[in-house]
């Protein structure tokens, strides 16, 4: 019985936009491709990521927010880890912040982002291996 991995459940070469771009091209992303969690990028180095909720909050306090640059509404110092750090570990720590989503990167570039919808789906074929069943939800009894 295989592992889930990190590396297998991330969403691998996320979108991404820079720290001066557009809240209104971060919401054109995210809504494009059904997503929620964008991370930010300076240059090569991934500062912070913007959220659909983040965006929300900031709405209400900012008139005409997305002619804004992201840096309005991101959050920094994101939760990054190694793509070979261990899922258990990245969980718990998701659940100790209270967070969404961590940056993935390996030797410091950004390789992908795991978010818990990316939790949720790897704890669900998990739990098909163990069942021995690859048919997908349990059927009504």
């Amino acid at each position: 019985m295989k592992r889930p991995l990190l590396a297998t459940s991330m969403t691998p070469f996320p979108h991404s936009v820079k720290l001066d771009a557009r809240i209104e091209d971060a919401c054109a992303l995210m809504s494009t491709h059904s997503i929620r969690h964008i991370p930010v990028s300076d240059g090569l180095r991934v500062v912070g990521v913007i959220t659909d909720r983040d965006v929300k909050a900031a709405e209400r306090l900012v008139p005409n927010l997305q002619t804004y640059p992201v840096s309005v509404a991101y959050v920094d110092a994101p939760y990054v880890v190694d793509i070979r750090t261990r899922m258990d570990e990245v969980l718990e720590e998701m659940v100790d912040r209270h967070i969404g989503s961590a940056i993935v990167t390996r030797r410091d570039k950004l390789v992908g982002i795991f978010t818990y919808v990316d939790a949720c789906r790897a704890f669900a074929a998990h739990i098909r291996e163990l069942r021995g069943d690859d048919s997908g939800p349990d059927e009504a009894a």
